[in-house]
């Protein structure tokens, strides 16, 4: 278990932040070495040892256009280079690399067995001959909001039996990543002066009545809320010299991968959106409460409530209280939130998220941006992806059309660029509301029948599987810490892998419970 340890040390900060960041990336280490006890499969009879490092990758500050990059405080200075100070920000990561070689076809045959998801109405998925394929694709893994690409540190090992690199990111503004100012006009400034069109677009995804100059505020604030870290993943890309990825993004980082989509679709292989906030339609007020919510912001509290989810953040308010106090809070909520067999794992993971959340704040602020206090989104999901669909199918078409008027493209011609799926993964106990996938996968279903002529139907057995919904058993939003295994196992089956297990492993009965339900 090879860890490289690759911070950068040009940091600027100095005195509470210095020691906080060190902190940061102490919990963090903490964290990731704790990964090689969640090796899950072939764990017991085939040790597995991928090569871990810890990366920091310089982007350039112009590709987010936040107003006063020059400006010299904590938020924008915390992670400068002080050789290079004015030009470039950091996203931090944690880079997996599978170097394990598959054994040979004979020495498997026998002892390894094929799983597929617990849906009686999907056929099994044919069983393959040797170790677990490698996904050559990249991984490419967004954490949740005020979260850390740490957060997937059980699922490290498993996923890299399967997927031959996997980046897990601290997005633009959070964990150890560069936390430049949230102040987004120069952003607005430029959407509404380049993105017209785009602009209209979302706008057309509305639900709400307002005024044209109202709606084009709104439409100017999401879009620069997006961009802020749609620009960063993308500059993060090209510098990292990745040509197209499986994108997967939990909570907040599904929202942000869609929007990456919208913007990048050649860039993106497959989507999945792990308990991903924003998707539902916002109910009526009448539906949410019987009117009863429309008196409530009325009240002092209820305006109140709306002005700290505006301008606030639950950042602001842990940096606002003493040390000791918004540290004893966060280990109560970890405590009564997850669960740690270990003691030791239990407050390493507080450590790590008490000192990521009282940095200082960048990202965080991003809420009120995308969602309504209602935590339903201005610009909701459902509406989104089918476009995505319907970009994707329409390209699908074009292909078959070009493929069959000529007879010497090849196999390397024919190849997809476009987005082949979208999976959603929810906890089988997830307070984010399963329906929302599922009204996209009706919506999709619908898109697939117009796109697909008659002849073509029967033939085309992946249109019908652009769309998969998964549920993961024992588990709630945090599904990746609180079924790891199964929530890896529902990762795979999402990249379009299969999953394999060793009969000789010591859980092999148990192994049919750690596939996930396909809904």
């Amino acid at each position: 278990f090879r860890k490289e340890v690759a911070f950068d040390s040009s940091f600027s900060p100095s005195g509470a932040i210095q020691t906080k960041l060190t902190n940061l990336k102490i919990a963090e280490q903490a964290l990731l070495d704790l990964a090689p006890t969640f090796d899950y499969d072939y764990g017991n009879v085939d040790p597995h040892f991928p090569d871990i490092a810890i990366v920091d990758t310089h982007i350039p500050k112009s590709a987010v256009h936040c107003r006063n990059h020059e400006r010299r405080h904590a938020k924008d200075m915390l992670y400068n280079n002080k050789e290079n100070n004015n030009d470039s920000y950091i996203i931090h990561g944690i880079h997996i690399h599978s170097n394990s070689k598959p054994k040979s076809d004979d020495s498997l045959n026998a002892s390894s067995q094929t799983l597929s998801p617990q849906n009686s109405q999907h056929p099994q998925q044919p069983p393959h001959q040797s170790q677990p394929q490698t996904i050559k694709t990249p991984l490419v893994m967004l954490h949740g909001y005020m979260n850390g690409g740490i957060y997937y540190y059980r699922n490290f090992f498993t996923l890299s039996r399967y997927f031959q690199s996997i980046y897990s990111l601290d997005m633009l503004g959070w964990g150890a990543s560069s936390r430049p100012p949230f102040d987004l006009s120069a952003l607005k400034d430029n959407n509404s002066n380049n993105n017209k069109n785009a602009h209209d677009e979302v706008a057309s995804l509305s639900t709400t009545s307002t005024t044209p100059t109202t709606e084009m505020e709104m439409n100017d604030n999401v879009m620069a809320g997006q961009d802020f870290f749609v620009e960063s993943l993308e500059a993060w890309r090209k510098q990292n010299g990745i040509d197209r990825m499986i994108l997967a993004g939990h909570s907040m980082g599904g929202y942000i991968g869609t929007a990456y989509c919208e913007k990048y679709p050649n860039r993106v292989e497959r989507l999945i959106l792990i308990s991903p906030v924003g998707v539902p339609e916002e109910p009526s007020l009448h539906e949410i409460m019987g009117g009863r919510y429309v008196q409530w912001r009325k009240t002092i509290m209820g305006q109140l409530f709306l002005q700290v989810f505006q301008y606030s953040s639950v950042g602001q308010i842990l940096r606002l209280l003493p040390s000791s106090s918004s540290l004893e809070r966060v280990r109560s909520y970890v405590g009564k939130r997850l669960q740690f067999e270990n003691e030791k794992e239990q407050q390493v993971f507080a450590d790590y998220l008490y000192h990521s959340n009282t940095l200082p704040g960048s990202g965080e602020y991003c809420l009120a941006h995308f969602l309504k206090p209602s935590s339903f989104a201005h610009y909701p999901l459902v509406h989104r992806i089918p476009k995505l669909v319907l970009f994707d199918l329409k390209e699908k078409d074009k292909k078959k059309i070009n493929s069959n008027n000529d007879e010497n493209n090849n196999e390397s011609d024919n190849k997809n660029d476009t987005i082949q799926s979208v999976s959603f993964l929810y906890g089988q106990d997830d307070w984010m509301d399963v329906k929302g996938g599922l009204q996209v996968l009706e919506k999709c279903s619908g898109q697939n029948d117009d796109h697909v002529d008659g002849n073509n139907k029967s033939n085309d057995n992946n249109n019908d599987k652009i769309i998969s919904v998964y549920s993961v058993s024992k588990a709630g939003h945090l599904l990746m810490l609180d079924n790891p295994k199964e929530f890896s196992h529902a990762v795979v089956l999402a990249a379009g892998g299969t999953i394999h297990y060793n009969n000789n492993d010591n859980n092999t009965n148990d192994n049919n419970n750690d596939m996930p339900t396909q809904l």
